[in-house]
């Protein structure tokens, strides 16, 4: 068993190695790259309770860990940074726009956090975005009132900010007191 083992583990980490480099060659937008890998976990894991003994989970999911997520670190993080900083008012369809950055976000915390060590600077980006989407809203309300607004313009533009990101905190990092 072990040798079979040994042998599927190293394949599989092969095929997935190869499988999400020439992934990642192909697209210009990477953000659909993480829904592919968490597609990847759940077949995956799936297939271990049908084909495989029980035993090869936990093997797997580290093979899996480290040339899914390990090896494509710095692209989620590009992706989470591009997913928070997209201005939804630029789209047609706001809710379902939102929906989709909600979930993408999730997948990639749920990801990401597979390998603990990564969550800190994944928490870096989401500040950094926040303070960014912060400083761009009030900019743009400086613009539209001839650089000057009112203490209450600006709080209330705050408020917004922070009750979007937010939200964010509750529907993708699950209250993560690492996001808060």
């Amino acid at each position: 068993v072990s040798n079979f083992e040994e042998k599927f583990l190293e394949c599989t980490k092969r095929y997935y190695e190869n499988f999400s480099n020439n992934l990642l060659k192909q697209s210009d937008l990477n953000v659909e790259f993480v829904t592919i890998l968490q597609d990847i976990y759940d077949f995956e894991n799936a297939s271990i309770v049908n084909l495989l003994d029980i035993h090869t989970k936990q093997p797997l999911n580290k093979a899996l860990d480290e040339v899914l997520v390990w090896a494509n670190k710095d692209v989620m993080y590009e992706d989470l940074q591009k997913l928070l900083l997209l201005d939804s008012s630029d789209n047609d369809d706001d809710d379902a726009f939102t929906k989709r950055q909600v979930k993408l976000i999730a997948t990639l915390y749920n990801l990401m956090t597979k390998e603990a060590s990564l969550a800190p600077k994944m928490a870096s980006v989401f500040e950094h975005s926040v303070q960014a989407v912060g400083v761009a809203n009030v900019r743009k309300l400086l613009q539209q009132n001839n650089m000057v607004i009112t203490p209450k313009q600006y709080i209330k533009n705050l408020i917004a900010t922070h009750a979007k990101f937010l939200k964010i905190t509750e529907q993708c990092f699950n209250n993560d007191p690492m996001f808060i």
